[in-house]
Order: structure tokens, then C-alpha cells, then sequence
């Protein structure tokens, strides 16, 4: 047994609220489960009430013999009768309760529309009076209006549930009807207990007409459609934009084999790695080269020669194929294909194959003796 105010702007569900509390209490049908179902589920207890007033703009009351409209006058001298009872002849509760259930207010549910034009004086004690004792009666008072201050603090002060309907422009779903529970009639955000929602039901809201045709237009759901809208247009634009200031990477063409020289690039050496089928391969010239630093010995041979001027005799033909073996740190070692014999004027003295002399080829004396001797025109 409670008081309940239920606020909110008009078509924010307030007096669907009231209707519920009524449809929910009088009209509902309760399915109860059937055969095998029907001996693990225990059916829900819920309070009853005897009687109901309302005064629902246009409420269907030939729905229930429960629900009557609520008349003020009628119900104020009614209240009346029992205030003076409780008051002058001092009646216990009992008698209180036997004269209640007479004037038919005993276990009743009220939900008063536009509470606020009944509780317009400033203290009436015999109302003043019935917010206090309801308990007693037991009776459960729901009361709607568009704005709580539109109600004396006196009628306030007493009540233990306050309510704000959310306006249907501010609900994401525009078939759940949202509401706030305040534990203050101030209805300050620290005051928030919880919210929860009633779904749409149209047997409900056939029950009543409140000025409004159907359920209102979520902008909430409205403006997120068209922020979603304006940040994938944003995504694309800027995709166009970036796009439009890179510039093109050109493709290089990957050669299949590079001359390396970590040590001298003062002497490029320019080559053709595209071996002409037309050459004759009895034609080619092969040669090995061991280099440390600036100074290079051939394969099987003790002679020693300038990097530089390697380099250059190099330069001076046609490179169809180049192997770099080693190639770390000042030590090098390479083999060419030569399309002509350029290193023919260095006058290069060979050694037997596989006798090379390893003493006097000292800087060479971590290679292999048995590597192929050097390749003589063929």
C-alpha cells in the first residue's frame, strides 16, 4: 500500500502507466499452464483489489464492473465521513475499516488524472489526513500530472514513489514506454533509484484515449540514423582525400642479379643482366675473384691487382652473369660470366689446377685449394 505520482509531459506515456496499473489488476487474463506444465509451475501470487477509480480521459469502463469513475465530490464526502469518525468519535481501526468497506473505499486502487486540480489548496486536513491513514484501508493511490509543483509540498511530502515518464522523442524504442523512479519529489538525478520500461500493448491503449493518436516518433533513434549516415559519408571522403595526395609509387623493375660493393663505390660497374640467347656459350669467359679491401687475387693465381682497376676492365664488357659468394665485411668474393676476355691484358700468371701456392697468397689462406682452376676460352 503506497502513493504513487506519476509525471511527464503530454504523450510520454503518464497515463498509460495508470491504465496498466488498472488493465493489470482488473482487466488481464491470466493464462494458467496446462497438463504436465501445470504441476512444476506455481502460479504467481499477486494483491487484489476490490474496487478501482479513475477518471482516464475516455477509460472504457465496460471492460470491468471493478473500475468506476472517479467522482471527487462523492469521494470527498466519503473521506469526510471517515475523518470524522477517526477524529470526534475516536473509532478504532476496525470500525474505520467495516465504515470503508460501506462507502465502498476498502482495498480499492485509485489513479486520478491531473491530480494537481484536487490538491490545489494549500492544506486540506481531511485529505491531509486520508494520504496518511490509506495504509489502513488498504489502498494503493496512483496520481498523474504534467508537473509535481503544480502540487502542494503537503501532498508531496508523504509519498513514497515518484515517477517521470520519458518523452517519446527521448526513447530509443518508441514501443517500450520508459520511465524514472526518483526517491524524492524534487526529482534531483542524485535522487534516480532506477528506470525500467512497459512495453506497447494495443489492448491497453484501446482502454483509454489520452489525445494521442499512436505512439510518438523517436528522434533519439531518428539522429543516431543520421549521424551514422554523416560519419560513413566522413570515412569515405576522407579515404578520397588521402588517396588524393599520395602519390603513385612506381614499380621498379627487379633485376636478377645486383653487383655489391659495400667497400669502393667510386667505380660502378655497369652490366647487361639479360643473357642474349644468340651468344655462343663456347664464347664465355668465367673467372673468380678474391678481394680484401682494394686488393684482389684470380682463382689459382698469385698475382695481385687493384680493386679499381678490376672494376674497370669489368666495365669495358658485357656481364651475362654475376654470383657474389661471400660478401662480408672488406672480404669479397665473385664469379663472372664475361662475354669478352678483358682481364686477358693483365697478363695473369695461373697456377697448376688445384697447386695453388698458399704462401705466397697469405691473404687468401682461409680459401679452399680445390675450387675449379679458372675457365681458359673454351
Amino acid at each position: 500500500m503506497a502513493i504513487h505520482y506519476i509525471v511527464g509531459n503530454p504523450g510520454s506515456g503518464k497515463s498509460y502507466y495508470g491504465v496498466y496499473i488498472l488493465w493489470d489488476k482488473f482487466i488481464k487474463q491470466t493464462k494458467e499452464p496446462k497438463g504436465f506444465l501445470k504441476r512444476f509451475i506455481n502460479p504467481k501470487v499477486t494483491k487484489t483489489y476490490d474496487i478501482a477509480y479513475t477518471n482516464i480521459n475516455e477509460f472504457k469502463f465496460d471492460k470491468s464492473d471493478k473500475i468506476i469513475p472517479f467522482d471527487f465530490e462523492n469521494i470527498f464526502s466519503n473521506l469526510t465521513i471517515l475523518f470524522n469518525r477517526y477524529k470526534f468519535e475516536k473509532a478504532t481501526d476496525e470500525e474505520l475499516i467495516k465504515t470503508a468497506k460501506q462507502l465502498n473505499l476498502l482495498n480499492a486502487i485509485f489513479v486520478i488524472d491531473e491530480i494537481h486540480n484536487f490538491f490545489n489548496e494549500k492544506e486540506n486536513e481531511v485529505l491531509i489526513w486520508w494520504l496518511t491513514y490509506h495504509r489502513h484501508l488498504y489502498q494503493e493511490l496512483y496520481f498523474i500530472t504534467q508537473d509535481l509543483s503544480l502540487v502542494n509540498n503537503e501532498y508531496k511530502r508523504i509519498a513514497e514513489f515518484f515517477y517521470r515518464a520519458v518523452d517519446s522523442s527521448k526513447r530509443f524504442f518508441s514501443k517500450k514506454f520508459r520511465y524514472i523512479q526518483y526517491s524524492n519529489y524534487k526529482l534531483y538525478q542524485k535522487d534516480i533509484i532506477k528506470t525500467f520500461h512497459i512495453d506497447f500493448n494495443q489492448e491497453i491503449f484501446n482502454l483509454y484515449h489520452s489525445g494521442q493518436n499512436g505512439l510518438g516518433t523517436s528522434f533519439v533513434k531518428k539522429y543516431l540514423f543520421i549521424s551514422l549516415i554523416i560519419f560513413g559519408f566522413c570515412i569515405v571522403a576522407f579515404a578520397i582525400f588521402v588517396n588524393s595526395i599520395t602519390p603513385d609509387t612506381p614499380k621498379k623493375d627487379i633485376q636478377n642479379s645486383n653487383i655489391q660493393n659495400t667497400t669502393d663505390t667510386a667505380f660502378p660497374i655497369t652490366k647487361n643482366n639479360q643473357i642474349s640467347k644468340k651468344i655462343n656459350t663456347s664464347e664465355i669467359f668465367y673467372y673468380e675473384i678474391n678481394c680484401v679491401n682494394l686488393t684482389c687475387l684470380f682463382l689459382n693465381s698469385n698475382d695481385k691487382f687493384d680493386k679499381r682497376a678490376i672494376k674497370f676492365l669489368l666495365n669495358q664488357t658485357e656481364i651475362l652473369y654475376e654470383i657474389k659468394k661471400y660478401n662480408i665485411s672488406n672480404v669479397e668474393t665473385s664469379i663472372y660470366f664475361l662475354k669478352d676476355d678483358v682481364f686477358k691484358a693483365l697478363n695473369i700468371k695461373f697456377n697448376d689446377e688445384g697447386n695453388t701456392d698458399e704462401k705466397d697468397n697469405s691473404l687468401f689462406s682461409n680459401f679452399g685449394s680445390n675450387n675449379t682452376s679458372r675457365s681458359d676460352k673454351k
